[in-house]
């Protein structure tokens, strides 16, 4: 029998997660001493590299899975059924399971540090500072995996019930014999927040502007503005509105984050890794730390055509205005899309992560390699966390105020609605603006809506359009267990004290 994903994550602290060839291929950075090796400072810089490639290795887990299971995208002919269990939400426990097991992983790397960090004596002021930089990092890392299960495996936070919701498992130590139960949702909502706390409370580089110990080492470091941005996102969760905007406004006004206003600039920072729309982005070079996002073209270089296994529907690309800088920069228009023995011409593609030319080998194909930097952190999120939360505080002027922020800098006119109507549309601004970074299906779980894909075709000739109720016209209720992924069946077979999400 398959082992408890928990415990073979806490025995696999040492090594990075592998992911799965569907999402996006990860290089570790170097190979970490074992948990005796807590002797010198120098020994907490490695364990501290570990720490960094495992936060940057679960940043953008799951993304292509979980917008692929909203109302984005349709089936090619040559999909071939990868990834149809998931479209057509008929997908058991036995799929999906990687989110879980690799944030465990990361999880466990965290308690290595945090558990075994106190070995080491700092003997100077820079030493100490040193460490408590690790330590942050080792809390937000902790922090960070956690919201993501939360978000995939839970229930939508009640306040009134949170104490009665199911939770997550809660470890904090290295024990491959413990079966731990599911906290309540109330006490893992309070664990991340804790964390986040715990790293607040020591984290040294303040902002993206701060180093420490005039280290350029550190420079890669998580800082203070993160945690802001990863807390405000947890706080719109728990119906925490007016901290949630609080943290969201203090990012909105900081002088290091501006949104881009036109195509050509919102484009080049995506391509590039850099620039004041991102609030953090991991370090990556050509050697390690790259994200390879082809699976949104597959370019395929026998029939010098893009085969990607979905494509945008219609309805998706007409979501994007004529004049919104996003469709532009978001979209690309491609010659040829061959599915089969179909073909297509002048066919959109998401092209939100181009390949960025400082990443590429001498080996790699310029205009069809995928490689970015892992960016999960923006200031467009802050815009729509004040504004959903101001809304949901019946603070309309606010709503509209950050609303428009976002709009006006995308090329549309203010929001200049009310009541239904004004939720409706900070709802379509997270659709269009988190296109392809697996916020879509968190929001819909979030305001409890159910949805109805758009079933009109870019090329009707190159997409599946058989069963078309399970797959490209699929209604889904906002009732459906599928909203929340199952905990692993392998898990929930190894761990008697699991209460699994759908009573199976």
């Amino acid at each position: 029998m398959k082992q408890n994903i928990i415990k073979a994550a806490l025995l696999a602290v040492l090594a990075l997660p592998a992911l799965t060839a569907c999402e996006f291929d990860q290089y570790p950075t170097t190979s970490i001493p074992n948990e005796e090796s807590w002797r010198s400072i120098a020994d907490a810089r490695r364990f501290n590299i570990g720490i960094r490639a495992y936060t940057r290795s679960i940043s953008c887990y799951g993304w292509y899975t979980m917008d692929l299971q909203a109302d984005y995208y349709q089936p090619g002919l040559g999909y071939g059924n990868n990834g149809g269990l998931t479209y057509n939400w008929s997908f058991t426990s036995s799929e999906n399971g990687g989110l879980w097991s690799n944030m465990y992983a990361a999880i466990g790397q965290a308690n290595n540090f945090i558990n075994n960090c106190e070995q080491i004596e700092a003997e100077t002021k820079a030493e100490e500072t040193a460490m408590s930089q690790y330590k942050a990092e080792a809390y937000f890392l902790r922090a960070y995996a956690y919201a993501n299960l939360v978000t995939r495996y839970c229930e939508d936070y009640d306040p009134a019930r949170a104490d009665q919701q199911l939770g997550l498992p809660l470890v904090t130590a290295m024990d491959i014999n413990e079966k731990p139960a599911r906290a309540s949702l109330a006490a893992t909502f309070k664990f991340i927040k804790d964390d986040i706390a715990m790293s607040r409370s020591l984290i040294q580089r303040t902002d993206p502007t701060t180093s420490v110990n005039d280290d350029s080492y550190f420079l890669n470091g998580v800082h203070g503005r993160v945690l802001d941005a990863l807390e405000a996102r947890i706080d719109l969760y728990m119906e925490n509105y007016t901290e949630a905007i609080q943290l969201a406004n203090s990012l909105i006004e900081d002088s290091n984050y501006e949104l881009a206003t036109t195509a050509a600039n919102l484009f080049e920072q995506f391509r590039t890794d850099f620039g004041p729309e991102f609030i953090y982005v991991f370090f990556a070079s050509n050697s390690e730390g790259v994200m390879n996002y082809g699976t949104y073209h597959s370019w395929s270089t026998t029939e010098e055509a893009y085969s990607p296994y979905f494509l945008p529907s219609q309805g998706t690309i007409d979501a994007f205005a004529a004049n919104d800088i996003r469709r532009a920069a978001f979209f690309e228009q491609v010659e040829k899309v061959k599915q089969m023995s179909e073909s297509a011409t002048g066919i959109y593609l998401l092209n939100k992560f181009p390949g960025n030319p400082d990443l590429l080998s001498s080996s790699n194909d310029p205009d069809h390699t995928y490689y970015q930097a892992a960016k999960p952190f923006r200031i467009a999120e802050m815009y729509l966390i004040a504004a959903e939360a101001a809304y949901r505080l019946n603070d309309v002027v606010n709503a509209q105020k950050y609303l428009s922020g976002l709009r006006t800098a995308r090329g549309l006119e203010a929001a200049t609605s009310i009541g239904d109507r004004l939720f409706s549309d900070i709802q379509d601004e997270w659709f269009r603006e988190f296109i392809g970074e697996g916020q879509r299906l968190d929001c819909l779980k979030r305001w409890h809506q159910g949805f109805t894909r758009d079933g009109r075709m870019q090329a009707g000739n190159i997409i599946v359009q058989s069963d078309p109720e399970r797959n490209i016209n699929l209604s889904v209720s906002a009732d459906d267990q599928r909203f929340i992924w199952e905990i692993p069946s392998q898990d929930l077979l190894a761990n008697p004290n699991l209460v699994p999400n759908w009573g199976n």
